[in-house]
Formats: C-alpha cells, sequence, structure tokens
C-alpha cells in the first residue's frame, strides 16, 4: 500500500465544511476579489445581533466597517510577514492579502446605534435590534352617521 501525500490536508476539509455549512450553495458573503475569507460566528438574541469575525494578525488600522442601504461590510488586509526559509523549502500556510465579508441585514437591525471592538484578533460587532412595531387600535365608526368637515362647518350625513 502507497501513502499519498497532500500539500495541504486542510484545504479540502474546508472545501466539505462550506459546501455543507451552506447546504451545498458557496458563501456569497466573501467577495470575489477577497485573497481570503476570516471565519465569522453569528448570534442573535432577544436585544440584538451579534458578529465576531477571526482575524489573527490583522491589525486594527487594516480593517474598515461599512453600512450601506442595509448591507454590513467588513473590509481589510493581512499584510504578509517575513517567511522562513529552511534550505530550499518554504512553507507558508496562513493566508495574506485582502478580504472583504457582507452581510444582508434584517429589517429589525438598528444600523444607526453599531458598536465595534477589537480585541485578541477578533472583530465584534453589536447590532442592537429596533423596538418592535407595536399593533395600533383602529377605532371603527358607526355606519348610520358619518361626520365630515368641509371648510370650517362639520356636517352630518346619515347613511341609508
Amino acid at each position: 500500500m502507497s501513502l499519498v501525500r497532500y500539500n495541504n490536508p486542510w484545504s479540502m476539509v474546508d472545501q466539505i465544511r462550506d459546501l455543507i455549512g451552506s447546504y451545498g450553495e458557496p458563501d456569497s458573503s466573501s467577495v470575489a476579489t477577497s485573497t481570503w475569507a476570516p471565519a465569522v460566528d453569528i448570534h442573535e438574541d432577544q436585544h440584538q445581533y451579534t458578529i465576531e469575525a477571526d482575524l489573527p494578525g490583522v491589525k486594527k488600522e487594516n480593517i474598515e466597517v461599512y453600512m450601506d442601504k442595509g448591507c454590513l461590510s467588513i473590509k481589510g488586509e493581512r499584510l504578509e510577514e517575513k517567511k522562513i526559509e529552511k534550505g530550499n523549502f518554504t512553507r507558508n500556510e496562513r493566508m495574506q492579502g485582502t478580504f472583504c465579508r457582507k452581510f444582508m441585514l434584517p429589517d429589525t437591525a438598528n444600523t444607526d446605534n453599531i458598536n465595534a471592538s477589537f480585541a485578541d484578533g477578533v472583530l465584534k460587532l453589536l447590532i442592537p435590534k429596533v423596538e418592535a412595531a407595536k399593533p395600533k387600535r383602529i377605532n371603527i365608526n358607526s355606519n348610520s352617521t358619518q361626520n365630515t368637515t368641509v371648510g370650517n362647518m362639520e356636517r352630518s350625513n346619515k347613511v341609508a
């Protein structure tokens, strides 16, 4: 039996995870021009949405967060560090370059009050929810009399 050696055994696992995680459709939240896409966790509770993006090795000044027409964009760049070379072999498994993730937020998101923080390589976005519209009671007038205002005079119309 011969052994088959893979250059990056995790690339196949990542592809399978991407397919299963999106029910067979590729993830559309990473822009096609991105070199890599950071992993994100999205959580919802009664009061807010939370998005956490893993950005190890990315500096805060290289991250931009935008909100436009209900679409939240996280853009940035991980700059290439010095490669470690041993003889004729160079190993570089960490992704470098630009990234962009976009998320369409629901109507219940209060996009005017998004709070962003960055610590220990994790970008955390807290997106509060707007207060749900409360049902409004509408009074029903009786069918026999309908009051209308014409100019400054009120008149009563009887319905037969």
